[in-house]
């Protein structure tokens, strides 16, 4: 599941059944993932690889607070790394998710600090593609555009829906 969106849908169903929920995320390079790819019985093609990388949301308990219950490995993971995960998968079968009161209103979101954060994204999308327009052809540079711009939709409904918090004062 390498969109958000579709991961905070096991949130939701857990939050509906009220138990626990973790997510393991498997920190890989491109580089790794294509080599370790090759040495699979039937590889899946290098350009899929290739797109669900690029296309893949890392996980960010920051900026997502239902993202707080993630476990990572590298490549390199030890023993001690299995049994913290070990410990993780205890502690949410021990804290099972709510659901998210529906009656307790929300603060509103200030029509200003809204657009101060649309601004400042819109902005660091304008700021990317001026930076990579002189190494990336007419296609890739097109993708990436895409990609960005669907990405600074995604920040800003998270945002007005309560999912990521932002100090006002740090959009001035």
């Amino acid at each position: 599941m390498y969109y958000r969106s579709m991961r905070y849908e096991i949130v939701a169903l857990a939050r509906k059944y009220r138990v626990g929920f973790l997510q393991v995320h498997l920190d890989v390079s491109l580089e790794e993932a294509q080599t370790r790819n090759a040495t699979r019985s039937i590889p899946i093609p290098r350009e899929i690889v290739s797109r669900m990388w690029v296309k893949f949301e890392k996980p960010n308990e920051h900026f997502y607070k239902w993202e707080r219950n993630t476990a990572t490995l590298t490549v390199n993971y030890k023993l001690e790394d299995i049994m913290e995960i070990e410990e993780k998968i205890a502690e949410c079968v021990n804290n099972p998710e709510y659901p998210i009161e529906q009656d307790v209103e929300r603060e509103p979101v200030e029509q200003s600090t809204l657009h101060k954060v649309d601004l400042l994204l819109r902005k660091a999308v304008s700021d990317i593609i001026k930076d990579r327009r002189l190494t990336l052809n007419g296609l890739d540079l097109k993708h990436l555009s895409e990609h960005l711009v669907s990405r600074r939709r995604t920040i800003l409904n998270d945002f007005k829906m309560g999912l990521i918090e932002v100090d006002s004062q740090s959009t001035t």
